[in-house]
């Protein structure tokens, strides 16, 4: 078994163990950058010797006292099940990998090389008799920008850095879809008991959507240093993104677009944007919106999304545009009968057609699918759609011996009607190589933030009418060149 403690690093170590060495360091001093760490060698040197003789003077009952980072390390080793459990073949196998992350500043990485020095150095105190075979590997990393001096670095540079460096240690990557937080006989724990505080929320947010527990040691500050310290572990609770809410909002904050004055003077845009800042997903600086944590969080999730499956508020349009079809409407009256989820085989494989629209006594058919807006802007969804619709055409007409002589395409999406992505649908799509009608539909998803209420509560209760139910253009066989 190998346990990974992943541990952000601020300067504890430093702030506790200062004066019992007789050092001053200034904290602006420690703010500064990294590169101050290389370019003050002598006086980093001269406060490193200092910090790292008096950490080996300090009896093992007291390690804990040395840094907070140390502590909750030590504490979570301690309260591991005795390595016998993992006995393979009468050999123990437990190993721990301790990651300090150190932000850019010069006060967290000396602290993360002392760190490092010092659990190398007391291994065997810290694991005691409780492990016989056990080894630890520690590694330090520095993170890029997460520094306090310079806001709009840390919030689009910083925070980027930090969540790329942890979806790397815990093995998130687009080549396995599923997340690998618990690969093999590997564990993940994300310990806060130090570091800077002002990353601890988009740590404990990655810790939630990731399901990595975090860890952190709770003191009584105004007890005495006999007072036990105790470990607390917060477990994940079952939250977890709303991949087609996401896929609408990433459009809108991709860098990209963030960085083309020309997609921010569209008025639509600037309209769904202003919406996400009141969300929480961006912040408007003159005219210039920037990502907050949340959207980089986001944006970076999504990265490892892949292709959703079929969502949930696929199904429930399903049913929608069902009712909306048999309650009657002057929508293609010349079908009389409407099947919903009609499921063929064609070549030995399921196809399932959303909607069917059939005519009892005439030999066509229709049929309908319903995808989201971003599945049809994307090239590859786009390519999936139209061949999903080949497949679907000759299943039908082979099964049922019908001709079908009109698509319909019934997209949906959270932003409105007027969004560019609309705009340029038709010209993507009229290149489309079926020699049959299509009418391509938009339906605006509304959703609502109340406290206390779900998002979508209004919009499952209401019936789709026919204001709900956008008209976008059709596409006719011989217009398809124009």
């Amino acid at each position: 078994m190998r346990h990974h403690i992943i541990t952000t690093v601020g300067t504890s170590f430093i702030t506790n163990n200062s004066l019992q060495c007789g050092i001053d360091v200034d904290s602006s001093f420690m703010a500064k950058p990294v590169d101050a760490y290389f370019e003050n060698d002598r006086q980093q040197s001269h406060i490193r010797q200092k910090l790292s003789v008096y950490s080996k003077s300090v009896p093992v009952v007291n390690h804990a006292v040395i840094s907070a980072e140390i502590a909750g390390i030590i504490a979570y080793i301690q309260e591991l099940p005795d390595d016998n459990l993992y006995k393979i073949n009468d050999q123990t196998d437990t190993k721990i990998s301790v990651h300090l992350i150190a932000t850019d500043t010069y006060g967290s990485w000396l602290c993360t090389i002392l760190i490092a020095e010092f659990l190398n150095d007391n291994i065997n105190d810290i694991f005691g008799k409780k492990f016989n075979n056990a080894t630890l590997e520690v590694n330090t990393v520095k993170i890029s920008q997460l520094q306090i001096n310079d806001t709009d670095a840390f919030r689009e540079q910083g925070l980027e850095n930090l969540i790329r460096k942890l979806d790397n240690i815990i093995g998130v990557g687009e080549a396995d879809k599923n997340l690998k937080k618990y690969k093999g006989n590997n564990k993940y724990v994300l310990n806060i008991s130090g570091g800077y505080k002002g990353i601890i929320p988009v740590v404990t947010l990655y810790a939630q959507l990731y399901k990595v527990p975090l860890i952190y040691l709770y003191k009584d500050v105004d007890a005495a240093d006999s007072r036990p310290s105790h470990l607390i572990t917060i477990e994940s609770l079952p939250l977890n993104i709303d991949n087609e809410q996401a896929q609408d909002i990433l459009y809108f904050i991709h860098p990209a677009n963030l960085a083309d004055p020309e997609f921010i003077r569209n008025e639509s845009n600037r309209t769904f944007l202003n919406t996400l800042c009141e969300r929480g997903y961006l912040n408007k600086e003159g005219k210039r919106y920037r990502r907050t944590a949340a959207g980089q969080l986001l944006l970076s999730y999504a990265v490892h999304l892949g292709e959703a499956e079929k969502d949930l508020l696929s199904f429930v349009l399903e049913y929608k545009l069902f009712e909306f079809f048999i309650q009657g409407t002057d929508f293609y009256s010349e079908y009389d009968s409407l099947e919903r989820g009609y499921e063929t085989i064609f070549n030995d494989s399921i196809h399932e057609i959303d909607l069917l629209f059939n005519s009892g006594n005439n030999d066509f058919c229709a049929i309908g699918e319903i995808k989201t807006l971003n599945q049809l802007i994307n090239d590859k969804g786009r390519k999936k759609t139209i061949g999903q619709f080949e497949k679907n055409i000759k299943a039908v007409e082979a099964k049922m011996s019908k001709k079908v002589n009109q698509l319909m395409l019934f997209l949906y999406g959270f932003a409105p009607a007027e969004d560019e992505r609309i705009c340029t649908l038709k010209k993507v799509l009229i290149e489309h190589p079926f020699n049959i009608p299509m009418d391509v539909f938009y339906i605006q998803v509304k959703i609502k933030h109340n406290p206390g209420e779900n998002i979508y509560q209004e919009f499952y209760k209401k019936s789709l009418d026919k204001k709900d139910l956008k008209k976008l253009f059709s596409l006719n066989p011989h217009h398809q060149k124009a």
